[in-house]
């Protein structure tokens, strides 16, 4: 955030389309580099309505700040309570895909702030989201695989015109290479991070209620055949995400 001292740090963002492995990412963080990360929450849009200042000068500041972030309902999952937030943590992370949409805002608003982007195999993603319940509706993410790709294609472009906008200031990563060579992946995100390296022996908090969409956090990861079930009607649905995915993956 604009400040005219360092009194707070301008974090870092976890952009992506649902069902992408961002969990993955964060929860790698967490125990790779010890760094915070921030349950998926619209608290920034809060901070962008109701904190008209745009920077933090003081303690005072900061406390109101805190008390817009905290009316945010889903920022409480985080069960840490005001007194745990500390200004001189060394980074912090803020999760929420749509978070892309307002990436002019972000950098108007944190200068020094970064995006951390993580794609998927557009496929993978909408099989994903049709076997999985959001929560707010008790219903799939996503049944329809036009929509999915359509979806999936606008966040990939916007994605392409952040990394081209801000090509210093954010990195893309595949979920693909996260599964296959965690390690390297992460040296090349803490190193884009400017964190160090090390086993913090946590991991990301799963708020209760989306137990069940993350339940492999902290657990073993593998590549997934989503065609094995029913692979007439998959490669059928598959064919326009097919090539939607072929036209876009390169960044």
């Amino acid at each position: 955030m604009n400040t005219k001292n360092t009194f707070v740090k301008d974090p870092f963002f976890i952009l992506y389309q649902s069902r992408s492995g961002s969990t993955l990412l964060a929860d790698s963080l967490v125990r790779s580099a010890g760094v915070a990360v921030s349950p998926e929450s619209n608290f920034v849009v809060e901070i962008f309505s109701n904190y008209p200042k745009k920077r933090i000068d003081s303690e005072s500041d900061f406390e109101e700040l805190l008390d817009i972030t905290y009316q945010e309902n889903k920022f409480s999952d985080w069960s840490i309570g005001k007194d745990e937030v500390n200004p001189d943590s060394p980074i912090m992370g803020i999760k929420k895909g749509n978070y892309a949409f307002h990436h002019e805002q972000i950098k108007s608003t944190f200068p020094n702030s970064k995006f951390l982007a993580i794609i998927r195999d557009g496929r993978a993603v909408f099989s994903s989201q049709k076997n999985s319940i959001y929560s707010r509706t008790g219903r799939p993410f996503q049944t329809n695989p036009y929509r999915a790709a359509k979806a999936w294609c606008k966040m990939v472009d916007l994605l392409k015109e952040i990394k081209r906008e801000y090509p210093q200031e954010s990195l893309v990563i595949y979920y693909e290479n996260l599964i296959k060579n965690r390690e390297k992946t992460m040296e090349l995100v803490c190193d884009f991070l400017d964190v160090s390296k090390n086993s913090s022996g946590q991991g990301y908090v799963v708020p209760e209620r989306y137990g069940e969409l993350h339940k492999n956090v902290g657990k073993g990861y593998e590549l997934v055949n989503h065609n094995k079930s029913n692979p007439k009607m998959q490669q059928f649905k598959f064919s326009v995400l097919s090539k939607m995915w072929d036209k876009k993956i390169q960044i």
